[in-house]
């Protein structure tokens, strides 16, 4: 049922398909960065802003 929803949408070559892949890269990006600058927090290995050694 995904194929043939991402095929109708993404691959038919409608005004629709080009929005969702306009939308697409721009949230992607946005999660992965999110994820990115979190993980380092979560396990710990931030550094501290201008402390001593």
């Amino acid at each position: 049922m995904i194929e043939k929803l991402n095929y109708k949408i993404y691959m038919t070559g409608t005004f629709l398909g080009a929005i969702a892949v306009l939308a697409t890269v721009p949230i992607h990006a946005y999660i992965y960065g999110s994820f990115a600058e979190c993980l380092p927090k979560l396990l710990g290995l931030e550094k501290s802003a201008g402390g001593g050694h």
